[in-house]
């Protein structure tokens, strides 16, 4: 992760399991893959990948879903190496744009969530999505595709929404403030399956703040707490 670091002149953003190691500043469980967003990568695939590869890194560009993966990487993680995928996220005045599918998909949301300022993680200066995106992506997640998490990550999955959620409560944050401002459109499910904006389609943040238990359950903990 290292050769990101400043180099391209662009900046990347770690979301996803990795994430909660990097808050922690130390590694909480094995991991197969690293996700990352990449400041406007659609730009420079090309150089991207001649400078990914010169320096050993075995990248190719999937077309069809928007990101770069990158292969057998080795680290000092606990398996014998982890794969990287970078897809693009873009910004305009005040929100970020995360291309989840290539042109095919893409997720909005307030570019203040991001990481402003690097966490120090084995010597390496790191930027991550931050913890508002990391609950409502975990929350989003199964309304963006026709699927439901695979049985052997519903346990990380819950234990990264319990992570979360405590680090919203410890800094008191309203879940629906959070949640009015994060929407996806997946265009790619319209085209195949779908002849409405229902979900997958069009997925809006408060919509399923109200129908989703968890974070319903959440929100009326927060309007409690609140009210004293």
């Amino acid at each position: 992760m290292s050769v990101f670091d400043g180099t391209l002149g662009v900046k990347f953003y770690v979301y996803g399991g990795f994430v909660q190691d990097i808050m922690e500043g130390k590694l909480l469980r094995d991991h197969s893959d690293i996700n990352i967003f990449m400041e406007n990568m659609d730009n420079s695939i090309e150089f991207i990948l001649k400078y990914l590869n010169d320096n050993g890194l075995e990248a190719d560009y999937t077309k069809h879903w928007g990101f770069i993966s990158v292969g057998k990487y080795y680290t000092h993680l606990k398996k014998d190496y982890v794969r990287i995928y970078i897809s693009s996220i873009e910004f305009n005045q005040k929100n970020a744009i995360w291309k989840y599918y290539g042109k095919k998909g893409f997720m909005c949301f307030p570019k203040n969530w991001l990481d402003k300022k690097y966490r120090m993680f084995y010597n390496l200066k790191i930027l991550t999505s931050g913890i508002k995106f990391e609950y409502c992506y975990r929350i989003l997640y199964k309304y963006t595709k026709d699927m439901f998490y695979p049985k052997d990550k519903v346990e990380k999955h819950i234990l990264a929404l319990n992570y979360y959620e405590q680090k919203l409560r410890e800094k008191n944050i309203n879940p629906f403030e959070i949640f009015s401002n994060i929407w996806s459109y997946n265009p790619h499910y319209f085209d195949e399956w779908h002849k409405d904006f229902s979900p997958p389609v069009l997925v809006l943040g408060k919509d399923v703040l109200k129908n989703n238990h968890r974070s319903s359950s959440f929100m009326k903990e927060f309007v409690e707490k609140n009210k004293k």
